[in-house]
């Protein structure tokens, strides 16, 4: 098959998952079965799949122990090696420790295996098609012929055409989202922010929430308030009249899952999170301490402080959380995720926006994006800029963004949000809107002219409480 299989490469990634069994569920979104040649590798792949899918570690036990109880274990064979056979085979391949397995990520061997098997299935059907046109076949036979074939590759390598809808579909699903929301079943999350969700709703499913911000101007803070609000807090429920806990997920890329926690102790507490690290409580402080423990413990959100993934990993990461029943999923920060073989350019930006709001439209799930930009209010280049806190966001992945704002406050305490929309809302886009905010308890609230965190959106009757700056 010459350039068309690599039976190195095959047994590298094998190797790979045996020895880092969580890649798995990366190369998995790659890879299938039939992505291999080796006969045995097929078998192995396929158990992989089916230790993952039980939740069962991928290792040479369990692996051996599966393929044994299928009666497979000695049908097993090295492709190098045919004196390694079954549970031999097996261990051998865990303690594979050649340079090309050291020095190329799971990812990378995934997308060379994904890349091999597609030209190996384009030859394929390119000389059973030119068979065809020798033996006289009409054209449009072969021609659709060629169409359903490229079309298997397409969705091999991730090209997938099942989103084709009728009109006739579209409508009926308007339709009925329309009634189902009439009687309460709305896909919009409530924010808590009141001035936020009049505006746009809230959070929906699919959709991109882009917040830009300079180091230091809160872009992290207003999404942990908004992760309290619906999930330690909860939101307000006019019909049933109690709070909704919302189930959310959080990816934490820059800062520990425990440092969030303690900024969660001090929204609910008000104690500084110095007081917690340097174990200085006093008597006052411990039950309500111990009480904000206890909220954080029976609050809704799902942690992940991995640092620096790649789409390919923080794909696999939306997917566990959204199978685990997350609404929505927060990514803090855009810079932390990696794009391999690629130096860095503003049009990552752009790459990686496009590809989370894809993965949020896969899972049915809203996702909230951070990302830091630079000022650069005399740059020239940049025609029609308004205003000077949104002037970076053409070079800040703003193409993928649904609905884009920066957190803003000045010299004299005021603190609020500027949003730019991208599609259909309420109120002029383009425009500062006024919040409260607590210093000591680092929360955000609705502008009422005096601060009272408390109040429901519900209580919020009038436009004027926005207060524009």
């Amino acid at each position: 098959m010459g350039k068309n299989y690599n039976p190195k490469l095959e047994d590298s990634l094998i190797a790979k998952i045996l020895q880092n069994p969580e890649g798995f569920s990366i190369a998995e979104d790659m890879v299938e079965p039939f992505s291999f040649v080796h006969p045995p590798n097929k078998i192995l792949w396929r158990t992989f799949e089916a230790l993952h899918d039980r939740e069962i570690e991928i290792n040479a036990f369990t692996v051996s122990n599966h393929l044994d109880t299928l009666g497979q274990l000695d049908i097993l064979y090295s492709q190098a090696d045919t004196s390694l056979r079954g549970g031999e085979l097996i261990r051998h391949l865990s303690g594979y420790n050649d340079e090309y397995v050291r020095s190329t990520s799971v990812e990378g061997l995934a997308l060379q295996l994904q890349n091999v098997s597609a030209q190996r299935s384009i030859s394929e059907f390119l000389s059973t098609a030119e068979a065809k046109i020798e033996a006289g076949e009409d054209p449009t036979h072969v021609l659709s012929y060629l169409e359903q074939e490229s079309g298997k590759v397409s969705l091999s390598t991730g090209a997938k055409t099942s989103s084709i809808s009728t009109s006739g579909a579209v409508a009926k699903e308007i339709m009925e989202e329309y009634i189902k929301a009439k009687k309460g079943g709305t896909k919009y999350i409530k924010t808590g922010l009141w001035v936020f969700d009049h505006l746009v709703g809230g959070l929906y499913p699919g959709r991109l929430l882009l917040i830009l911000g300079t180091s230091g101007s809160g872009k992290s803070l207003i999404m942990h308030n908004i992760l309290y609000n619906t999930s330690i807090k909860g939101i307000y429920n006019k019909k049933t009249e109690k709070r909704e806990i919302i189930k959310a997920g959080l990816i934490t890329l820059e800062q520990q899952s425990g440092e969030i926690g303690k900024r969660f102790i001090q929204m609910i507490s008000g104690i500084n999170s110095l007081d917690i690290e340097e174990g200085s409580l006093s008597d006052k402080d411990i039950p309500e301490f111990q009480k904000a423990l206890k909220k954080l413990k029976e609050s809704n959100i799902l942690f992940d402080d991995s640092p620096s993934l790649t789409l390919p990993q923080l794909r696999a990461k939306m997917r566990k959380m959204a199978f685990d029943g997350a609404r929505y999923i927060v990514v803090d920060q855009m810079d932390e995720i990696k794009l391999l073989g690629r130096d860095k350019s503003y049009k990552d930006s752009d790459t990686k926006t496009f590809a989370l709001k894809e993965y949020g439209r896969e899972f049915n799930v809203h996702v909230m994006l951070a990302h830091q930009f630079r000022k650069s209010a005399g740059n020239a280049s940049r025609k029609g800029v308004t205003d000077v806190g949104m002037e970076d966001a053409n070079e800040g992945g703003e193409k993928g963004a649904d609905i884009i704002f920066t957190p803003r406050h000045d010299e004299s305490g005021n603190y609020g949000i500027f949003l730019k929309l991208r599609q259909a809302g309420r109120g002029e886009k383009n425009k500062p809107y006024r919040l409260d905010f607590d210093l000591q308890r680092t929360l955000y609230s609705n502008y009422t002219g005096n601060f009272n965190h408390e109040m429901i959106p519900e209580e919020m009757e009038s436009k004027n409480n926005f207060g524009e700056f």
